[in-house]
């Protein structure tokens, strides 16, 4: 675990706690003094370093035990940092948890096998990992995420957005601010969105309650549902190869539709003013002087309602 907290202090203050696990004492001594804590102080910068040391006598099952690979023994650092209110933070951990708050600056985390939780961030973050859950909550800045095999959840985001993973879920709720989620297989499921938002997937479901902004969202296979103030002069894009679109706007809105299905069905509970119509085609219009809204789907059904 590694865990950093901004506190009203003028230096970094550094609680390290080595845990290990050994058949008998002398083995666990031994792990406990083979594993290095450094650190370095370039200038303004201040590094902290774990590093497994070679055993002298050791077999290669001790030093697979000692890195954490064998059965019986192995050795690990907990980090606990309290750092002044002006400290950039960059974090790379392998294998282990990662735990940020309360930081004024902007952030690089490179983490995997673990989760990751970033909270009451005034700053840019920048986000590498790998099978990691990662959290996000009370942010205040730009946001870059990467990741493979990682579930993204989140809750009050101010900036702009940009995520991609692999084989993860993407849920949230209130983002402020223009988003990217690109994503090839993983739901995506964000609410009270204030802010133009793209999404591509190419297996998910998607399902968007958005306050303000215009959409353009993209899968090819999975179903697609929106909730949309439609408070945007930007068009309103929606596409999905094998799903059901679900598409619900206000009661007052205004809009100009055109919905394309090559096989199923389009519903609408608005009323529109009809200017072509057959079995997989239809263009109207709703209210007045409104977005252009597409709904397009090859298989799946298309159903316009109101909220």
């Amino acid at each position: 675990m590694i865990e950093i907290e901004l506190a009203p202090v003028d230096r970094v203050i550094i609680d390290a706690t080595k845990h290990v696990r050994a058949t008998d004492q002398d083995e666990a001594e031994e792990v406990a003094d083979h594993i290095e804590i450094r650190v370095d102080k370039n200038g303004n910068r201040i590094s902290i370093e774990t590093r497994y040391l070679k055993m002298k006598k050791a077999s290669g099952t001790f030093l697979e035990r000692l890195l954490g690979t064998g059965p019986d023994s192995f050795g690990s650092v907990d980090y606990k940092l309290i750092v002044p209110s002006n400290c950039e933070v960059d974090v790379e951990n392998i294998s282990g948890d990662i735990r940020i708050s309360r930081i004024d600056k902007d952030v690089h985390i490179a983490g995997s096998s673990g989760n990751i939780e970033v909270s009451e961030l005034t700053g840019r973050l920048d986000l590498e990992t790998v099978s990691s859950r990662v959290e996000l909550s009370d942010i205040t800045g730009d946001m870059d995420i990467a990741g493979t095999s990682a579930d993204i959840l989140f809750g009050s985001l101010k900036g702009a957005v940009d995520i991609r993973i692999t084989s993860g879920k993407v849920i949230g709720q209130y983002l402020s601010g223009s988003a990217n989620i690109s994503q090839t297989s993983g739901n995506t499921d964000i609410g009270n969105l204030y802010g133009d938002m793209r999404v591509k997937s190419q297996t998910g479901d998607i399902k968007i309650q958005q306050e303000a902004g215009s959409l353009e969202l993209f899968t090819r296979t999975g179903d697609v549902e929106v909730q949309t103030e439609l408070a945007s002069a930007r068009d309103f894009y929606i596409e999905t190869s094998s799903g059901r679109i679900t598409f619900n706007v206000p009661e007052t809105a205004s809009g100009a539709v055109k919905l394309e299905t090559v096989s199923g069905s389009i519903n609408t509970e608005l009323p529109l003013s009809i200017r072509q119509f057959t079995r997989s085609k239809l263009v109207g219009e709703f209210g007045e002087n409104g977005p252009r809204i597409y709904l397009l789907t090859q298989s799946g059904d298309i159903t316009l309602g109101q909220f």
